[in-house]
């Protein structure tokens, strides 16, 4: 079986500046526990996921604060493509 059978070609992505808020609901509406972060020319920049934004929203809720943008919160798991 090769990949293509797989895979998803119709990819949803999310901008770094995008609020946190907004991923969580782009990953439930595309039932993915992951999206690529695209730059404004629509290239990767990174990768960000399910585990990302809830730790995001753990770490805001402790300092009581909102989590911020897709950006402020890529960790060093994120594919860097820049």
């Amino acid at each position: 079986m090769k990949l293509t059978g797989l895979m998803q070609s119709d990819v949803r992505t999310v901008t770094a500046a995008m609020p946190v808020s907004e991923v969580i609901v782009a990953l439930a509406d595309a039932r993915v526990s992951g999206l690529p972060v695209v730059d404004t020319r629509n290239r990767v920049i990174g990768v960000v996921s399910s585990t990302d934004v809830i730790g995001a929203q753990a770490r805001d809720s402790q300092c009581g604060g909102a989590a911020g943008s897709v950006g402020g919160n890529l960790g060093r798991s994120a594919v860097d493509r820049s």
